[in-house]
């Protein structure tokens, strides 16, 4: 009996000794009054390295339009990964007085006339903690002025008389870049922008060369017999094939090196 009271003793300390999370307090979600942007903030972290395991998912959960606890994809990123240095710097990870860190992120592109959403914090591949039923819309919201709650869900983007960010910042092939009427541009990585720059070059030039046989055989067509009509018409028929020949030639050139400008799959395979 003496030994089985000491093994139990023994295990009650070793419990409390052991770290433990608090899910109550873990994490919390406050207004900009001035940008009226929903912040999330999770805490209660020993080391940074802890928090940059942390994973944060958004659910809707009401007047969205999509199922119950679906990602809001009103939202930018709908999963946000705190291990992103780029996403999350060092600089905006903070200590509280206790000397336990934290960090907060913003849901970009939130539609706050959704309703309600739940915020759930996944570190080292459990459920850390989480915020439920956290309401999209401040105490202070105007339905005058900045839409009722109903006026636009997800699957139903009526306009709202709000203000939008702009999302100028895009991903193509892992690299970030910029949005732009053409695609998007990669502006940080120099090969990805000079692949951009080359693939529109080659496509530009492939158009004007079937413009120039198409002007060359209109051209030799009316020509009448008339022999200079007819020999202005075979040259400017002859180079715009020879330049097509090249843009093709090169194309495929760079395919053998290993530059995708045509980006078909499976082509260079």
């Amino acid at each position: 009996m003496k030994k089985l009271f000491l093994i139990s003793a023994f295990l009650f300390l070793v419990s409390l000794a052991l770290p433990s999370k608090v899910f109550a307090d873990c994490a919390l979600a406050d207004w900009n009054e001035n940008t009226r942007n929903m912040q999330v903030c999770v805490g209660e972290f020993s080391s940074v390295a802890e928090l940059r395991d942390t994973t944060v998912e958004f659910h809707c959960t009401g007047n969205s339009n999509i199922p119950y606890g679906s990602f809001c994809r009103d939202i930018v990123n709908p999963t946000f990964s705190f291990a992103s240095t780029t996403d999350l710097p060092d600089s905006e990870i903070r200590q509280d007085p206790n000397g336990l860190y934290y960090a907060c992120i913003t849901g970009q592109g939130l539609n706050r006339a959704i309703g309600s959403l739940d915020v759930i914090f996944w570190n080292g591949g459990s459920e850390y903690c989480r915020i439920n039923n956290l309401y999209t819309r401040p105490p202070d919201w105007n339905p005058l002025t900045e839409g009722a709650p109903w006026q636009r869900g997800t699957n139903n983007p009526a306009p709202v008389p709000i203000t939008v960010d702009i999302e100028l910042m895009c991903t193509t092939g892992g690299d970030r870049g910029i949005n732009t009427a053409i695609g998007c541009i990669p502006i940080y990585d120099s090969t990805a922008l000079f692949g951009f720059i080359l693939k529109w070059a080659i496509g530009i030039g492939g158009g004007i060369a079937f413009i120039l046989i198409l002007v060359a055989g209109f051209q030799i067509i009316t020509s009448q017999g008339d022999p200079q009509r007819l020999q202005a018409g075979k040259e400017l028929l002859t180079s715009a094939i020879v330049g097509l020949l090249l843009i093709i030639f090169s194309v495929f050139i760079l395919e053998v090196i290993g530059v995708d400008i045509l980006g078909i799959p499976g082509f260079n395979q």
